[in-house]
C-alpha cells in the first residue's frame, strides 16, 4: 500500500499483479500496458496518473474552461499574465499562478497523462509559451485562435526553431463543438475533446 501510494503521489504508472492461486499480489511498473488482463494465473490491474490539465492564457473564455474543469474534478495548474483574470478566478476560489516567464511552465507538470490548453488573448506570450510546452510530453496541446492566428502561430515557432514533429502535436482550433461562440460551450467542448 505504501508503494502504491508513493506511486499515485508521484503521478507514476504501475500494475498491480495478482496471482488468483496463489492469492499474491506485487506491483510492476506498467510500461504500455492500459488494460486489465489475464495472463495464466495472474491478473494484471494497469493504474494509470488521473487526467490534469495546465491553463495557459488569459480572458473571459479561460475564466470559463477553468470553472468547468473545477467542477469535472480534475487536476489543474493556471498560468496567467492578466491580473484581472486571476483575480476573478481567485474569487470564485479557484488558484492562478502569475506568468511573468515561460519558466511558469514548470518543467515537472507536463506528463503523458498532463493536457495543455493555451488561450491567450495577448498573442506575444503565445509562440514562448508554447514552444516551451512543446518540450513535454503532454498528450494533448490545444490552442485557441482562429485560421489566421494559428497561421501566424506556426510561423512563430518554426522562426524559434521547434521542430516540425513537436508543431504537428497542436491541435487548432479546439473543442468539439466547431463554431462555438458563447464561453459555456467552448468550455464544454475543450473540456470533452480533452477528456
Amino acid at each position: 500500500l505504501e508503494s502504491i501510494a508513493e506511486r499515485r503521489a508521484t503521478r507514476r504508472p504501475f500494475t498491480l499483479v495478482t496471482d488468483i492461486v496463489r492469492g499474491e499480489s506485487w506491483i510492476e511498473d506498467a510500461g504500455r500496458e492500459t488494460a486489465c488482463v489475464r495472463r495464466g494465473d495472474a491478473f494484471h490491474r494497469a493504474y494509470l496518473p488521473p487526467v490534469r490539465v495546465l491553463l495557459a492564457g488569459g480572458g473571459p473564455a479561460l475564466i470559463a474552461v477553468a470553472a468547468l474543469i473545477r467542477v469535472a474534478g480534475l487536476d489543474m495548474h493556471i498560468i496567467t499574465p492578466d491580473d484581472a483574470v486571476r483575480a476573478e478566478l481567485s474569487a470564485r476560489g479557484i488558484e492562478a499562478h502569475g506568468l511573468i516567464d515561460v519558466r511558469a511552465v514548470e518543467d515537472d507538470f507536463g506528463d503523458p497523462w498532463t493536457a495543455a490548453v493555451v488561450a491567450f488573448h495577448e498573442h506575444a506570450w503565445e509562440a514562448p509559451v508554447l514552444a516551451r510546452i512543446l518540450t513535454r510530453p503532454y498528450f494533448y496541446v490545444g490552442v485557441m485562435g482562429s485560421r489566421k492566428a494559428h497561421e501566424t502561430r506556426l510561423a512563430q515557432l518554426r522562426e524559434m526553431g521547434v521542430r516540425d514533429e513537436d508543431i504537428a502535436r497542436l491541435k487548432s482550433p479546439i473543442g468539439m463543438i466547431g463554431g462555438a461562440k458563447s464561453r459555456v460551450t467552448l468550455a464544454a467542448g475543450i473540456l470533452a475533446d480533452v477528456l
